[in-house]
């Protein structure tokens, strides 16, 4: 299904993929990372994530989810740019079991998952030709997504979600827009091993007025192995493949350290090579970030440097009940 979604999108890109590309698709904010372990990581989450920002990394990721979750972060960006995400993820066999339970193993029924993603440019003042300055105005973005991940069996994951998009400058744009993923799990010796395909922004375009672009459509590649399991350590690989620039590697590193029965401490690292090919002077590719989990909920942050423009930080609060 997912190489299928994948032949299909690719058709109105036949001469993509490439940096002669860049600058030629809207809604960039689909991009961004809208979690701040996903952040830290490097990006490279297409097999590793397992919680509800696979919603963004890759939709077959939520069928190991197996309990609610609820999660927020906020992302003061560069520039006096910021953006945020708010979502909550409902396994299906809890919502329609007669029996309370709460927590579950992942079945075929899988998860459901909601999000809603802001981005807000900052404000922008009106200038003509001459210098003279008029109204100021704040372009905006917003993404609403829905997607459901599940198991088809021992080893394979499959996930779909569709998302409604409305962008405004002064004039808006609406459109609409889907990803696809699978992951396949299964074992090298000792050590879960994991590999995943997804395909994301798929068919749609924003357009203003006359003026039309596709959205940035993004093929992503992944693997990722739990090295140890006391304490956990993590490592991934993703290879990015975008419709209006490079493909580009993200490798990402976790351990967490179980301090007690329900509470533990993390610790992450990782590399995106979107940042370094030429494009930026300075400091950049490298993430760095950490979390606490304390019974059921849990916080992250991440760092990442963009050279000359300054550095983000990341905030993520998430609730598993």
């Amino acid at each position: 299904m997912c190489l299928l979604w994948l032949a299909a999108s690719a058709r109105p890109a036949e001469a993509a993929f490439s940096r002669d590309d860049a600058g030629t698709s809207s809604g960039q904010f689909l991009k961004l990372p809208i979690d701040a372990r996903g952040a830290a990581m490097g990006g490279a989450m297409g097999a590793a994530s397992s919680d509800l920002a696979a919603l963004h990394w890759n939709p077959a990721g939520l069928s190991s989810l197996a309990t609610r979750q609820a999660m927020t972060s906020y992302i003061p960006y560069l520039q006096g740019a910021g953006y945020g995400f708010i979502g909550f993820a409902q396994p299906l066999e809890l919502l329609l079991s007669r029996r309370p339970r709460r927590e579950l193993q992942p079945t075929g029924m899988g998860t459901l998952a909601f999000g809603i993603t802001y981005f807000n440019s900052g404000a922008i003042q009106e200038a003509d030709n001459t210098g003279q300055k008029g109204r100021s105005f704040s372009p905006t973005d917003i993404a609403v997504t829905g997607g459901w991940g599940g198991s088809i069996n021992r080893h394979l994951d499959l996930g779909v979600a569709v998302k409604i998009l409305r962008s405004q400058i002064q004039e808006s744009a609406s459109t609409a827009a889907g990803d696809a993923g699978m992951r396949l799990r299964f074992r090298l010796g000792p050590v879960p091993y994991a590999l995943s395909a997804s395909v994301h922004n798929t068919f749609g375009q924003l357009k203003y007025r006359a003026d039309s672009a596709p959205l940035p459509v993004i093929a992503r590649f992944g693997a990722a192995a739990e090295l140890l399991a006391k304490p956990i350590i993590t490592v991934s690989f993703d290879a990015v493949a975008r419709r209006d620039n490079q493909t580009y590697p993200c490798l990402g590193g976790e351990f967490v350290i179980p301090v007690e029965r329900r509470v533990a401490i993390a610790g992450r690292a990782g590399f995106n090579g979107a940042t370094t090919r030429g494009q930026l002077e300075g400091s950049s590719g490298v993430t760095f970030g950490g979390g606490v989990s304390l019974f059921k909920a849990s916080v992250d942050y991440s760092w990442q440097p963009f050279g000359v423009l300054g550095s983000t930080h990341r905030f993520t609060l998430s609730y598993r009940f």
